[in-house]
């Protein structure tokens, strides 16, 4: 993890018109989790959740965490799993083709512990298999047409020296043959894998993030369809690309790319260009620090849209696609209300974690001393629509205010709604002025604004939410407030 100073800006994002979250349910992780996974381990129907707790910046025991969903939204204590050093990623596959789901964690001592699941949520003590020096980054995929899924790890090497992209062939048992490793570029931080050229043959694709050294760049190993791998292909992308995701933006049937560029604060969109290359990239402003990235339809309107958590503002972007390649301005969400002065997002994945058919957000957070997952569950579509749900101002002076910052609300229902009972809840409520223009009630399709002025009484960060009651199904709204006194 790159140490970066956070500020504080004023940060206004557009309403979504469907595909809502609601404030993020929080369930206790291990320590500092990096990397998340999505999955039916025990096999009821309902989507489990797995996390790498990597231990960074702690002295607790670092683990592989396993949430079992209830189906409704909610998750399960954590059962812990002994891993391997400092691991940073996990993902999902059956390994020994017994039709159950098992977890291969990348962990940074330079092993992929490999736990076998039993169907039932149970996983057997974790096997390790040597991947190269410090892993950050794992995916799965079969790559020699064997309907055996194999392993590739993205590896650091050191901040000047290009990385390697290592290889594990699956037996079809659960163990893997000997690592092989291919060049990368450097800083290799993300790995995924998919069909960049459309010929049939799953492809390699990482993004290098440089470290301050190089520009950034998106590096593509061409698939053999026999295990192997061509020569790494690099297109640019921003400064610091941290994490990838893949999928078609623009419908054109190819698989475009998506990353973050860390320090930018920004994700940065590469367009198949439909030979196995990709166009320049473009960017798209999110909050601060993104550190990952999911790909999924939020809203429901049948084109992909992006999803970020940002490490440095404790929030959850969403960017809504237009299914022609470019994306609407990030809306943002808490990652978890209830530690808002330090939740810090890692890592983010999609799944219908209450069973409504729309895709919930989980996230990943490095609070300390012990970490937290936060679910985030996808209305669908919003009665009442608030704009933003965060509101980050600059350092102001003590006794003295800043320039006011608006919420507006939305009727996007057909029938009015009432509104009532507007007001700053919280320890620091008093260093947060409300007023609003909302009556009683408002009308469909209508809107109205709440003015929140920050005020500090106190030096320090200074956080408190401002709760809406309305006669949406989802009342109260709210919306996080942060600032810092100076």
């Amino acid at each position: 993890m790159r140490a970066t100073g956070i500020g504080f800006i004023l940060f206004m994002v557009s309403a979504a018109l469907a595909g809502e979250l609601k404030p993020p349910r929080v369930f206790g992780a291990g320590s500092f989790p990096f990397g998340v996974a999505v999955g039916d381990f025990n096999e009821d129907g309902k989507l489990d959740l797995a996390v790498a707790n990597s231990n960074l910046l702690s002295q607790q025991t670092s683990s592989l965490g396993v949430f079992l969903g209830n189906g409704d939204g909610t998750l399960q204590p954590m059962a812990a799993y002994q891993v391997g050093r400092t691991p940073r990623a996990v993902v999902a596959g059956d390994f020994n083709g017994d039709g159950h789901l098992d977890l291969a964690v990348a962990n940074q001592d330079g092993f992929v512990s490999v736990l076998l699941g039993d169907g039932h949520g149970n996983f057997q003590n974790a096997v390790n298999f040597a991947a190269g020096a410090s892993p950050l980054s794992i995916a799965a995929g079969d790559f020699n047409g064997d309907h055996v899924l194999d392993l590739a790890v993205a590896n650091f090497v050191e901040k000047a020296a290009a990385g390697q992209v290592t290889v594990l062939i699956g037996n079809g048992d659960g163990t893997f043959r000997p690592p092989v490793q291919y060049a990368a570029g450097v800083v290799p931080q993300a790995i995924t894998v998919g069909d960049i050229d459309g010929d049939g043959r799953p492809d390699l694709v990482v993004a290098n993030d440089g470290y301050g050294n190089i520009p950034g760049k998106v590096g593509v190993l061409l698939g053999q369809g026999d295990g192997t791998f061509g020569a790494m292909q690099e297109y640019g992308a921003g400064v610091n690309p941290f994490s990838i995701a893949l999928g078609d933006f623009n419908g054109d049937g190819s698989l475009d790319v998506v990353v973050t560029d860390e320090t930018q604060l920004r994700v940065e969109v590469l367009l198949n260009d439909g030979k196995g290359g990709f166009k320049p990239a473009v960017a798209y402003p999110t909050g601060q620090n993104p550190f990952s990235v999911a790909v999924g339809d939020v809203n429901g309107d049948g084109a992909l849209d992006l999803v970020v958590a940002n490490m440095a503002d404790g929030t959850v972007s969403v960017l809504l696609g237009t299914g022609k390649g470019t994306f609407q301005t990030g809306t943002a969400y808490s990652a978890g209300l209830e530690v808002a002065t330090s939740v810090s997002p890692q890592a983010v994945a999609l799944g219908d974690f209450n069973g409504d058919g729309h895709p919930d957000v989980a996230v990943a957070n490095a609070t300390l001393p012990r970490g937290t997952v936060g679910l985030l569950i996808n209305t669908g579509s919003a009665a009442l629509l608030v704009s933003p749900t965060v509101l980050s101002y600059v350092s102001t002076q003590v006794g003295t205010s800043s320039t006011p910052a608006t919420v507006t609300l939305r009727n996007n229902s057909k029938v009015s709604l009432p509104i009532g009972g507007i007001g700053v809840a919280g320890m620091d409520r008093s260093d947060f002025l409300e007023s609003d223009t909302c009556a009683s009630s408002l009308a469909a399709h209508a809107t109205c604004s709440i003015s929140i002025t920050f005020h500090p009484e106190q030096k320090g960060e200074r956080s408190a939410v401002l709760a809406i009651g309305d006669g949406a199904p989802d009342s109260p709204q709210k919306v996080l407030l942060i600032g810092s006194g100076q």
